[in-house]
């Protein structure tokens, strides 16, 4: 039996002039359930027996209305200037101007994204088609062929970049380069950085303009040019970053030297009055061969010799 009808019954039994508290037995429901009924049946609502909304009915976290209209209005006039930014930066530097505390970032973007003023993809992605609406992940690396650019194509030299403007770069890539280049792109166990330069590589080699190729990877230009030049001139291996060798100072032979050379020496010959060696003292003899290191270096060479220090006794 639903509730609404066990109400109605209940109220109908004490108007016949049943006891509550046989009525609570029976339905087996509390007093306190019995008596709230009673009282909203007595206040002469016709819908007592139904439950009232439970939702606040006022919500003082609210944005105001007037906010609410002015995001927009300030949003729509900077949508009239194609080269203005239209960000929540934007949006509340014009607060400012006028004297007015701006709400949140997330404020400002709940308001537009509910208004439908949130500009997803810029005009020239979408002249050229470079953005698929159905990306399924992050993680699948894809290139649109949709109204894309003719492909140019020329024999891969290591002239192939063209000196005549810098807004073009044509390469054409051989197919074991094309299917290497497109297993890096694709595969998720690729390093990020080589995933984005094989996807620069394989953008410049269909013909796109590195403007384009910067929009479609989320680039600079700056980078584009770079990894394109560093192809041009040592093909697939320029798409490896060039790792800097640094030779430790524990692994310098110059300082091997004059470490053990103080060491085989007597303490007493650097004015120190002592039979034995100590690092402190090591460090300030190098010190005075302007050879400074720290103490942690000298017993790493010290170990790596296969010395090792020993206790006075």
């Amino acid at each position: 039996m639903e509730e609404e009808t066990l109400r109605k019954i209940a109220i109908k039994r004490y108007l016949q002039g049943e006891a509550p508290i046989l009525i609570c037995c029976e339905m087996r429901r509390s007093k306190r359930w019995f008596f709230k009924w009673l009282k909203r049946y007595r206040f002469g609502d016709a819908k007592w027996y139904q439950d009232r909304p439970k939702t606040p009915h006022t919500f003082t976290c609210q944005t105001s209305p007037d906010i609410r209209k002015l995001v927009i209005s300030i949003r729509s006039q900077l949508g009239k200037n194609p080269f203005a930014k239209v960000g929540t930066s934007a949006i509340k530097y014009e607060f400012s101007r006028i004297g007015v505390i701006p709400p949140s970032d997330s404020t400002i973007n709940r308001i537009l994204r509910r208004a439908g003023l949130v500009r997803k993809n810029s005009p020239l992605l979408e002249e050229y088609g470079l953005i698929q609406k159905n990306l399924l992940s992050s993680r699948v690396h894809q290139i649109s062929s949709e109204k894309a650019p003719p492909i140019i194509k020329h024999q891969y030299t290591n002239s192939g970049y063209s000196s005549k403007s810098r807004s073009t770069i044509h390469l054409n890539l051989t197919e074991t380069d094309r299917k290497t280049l497109g297993g890096f792109f694709r595969s998720t166990m690729t390093p990020a950085g080589l995933a984005k330069r094989s996807h620069i590589i394989l953008s410049l080699a269909e013909g796109r303009t590195p403007s384009e190729t910067a929009l479609l990877t989320n680039a600079s230009r700056r980078i584009v040019y770079k990894w394109a030049h560093r192809f041009i001139e040592r093909g697939m291996d320029g798409l490896n970053r060039f790792q800097r060798h640094i030779i430790k100072k524990a692994d310098n032979e110059t300082i091997k030297s004059a470490i053990f050379s103080i060491l085989h020496s007597p303490p007493s010959e650097h004015s120190i009055n002592r039979t034995s060696w100590k690092i402190d003292d090591l460090k300030k003899c190098l010190l005075s061969e302007d050879i400074s290191i720290s103490k942690g270096v000298i017993r790493r060479v010290i170990r790596s010799a296969g010395f090792k220090w020993r206790r006075a006794i």
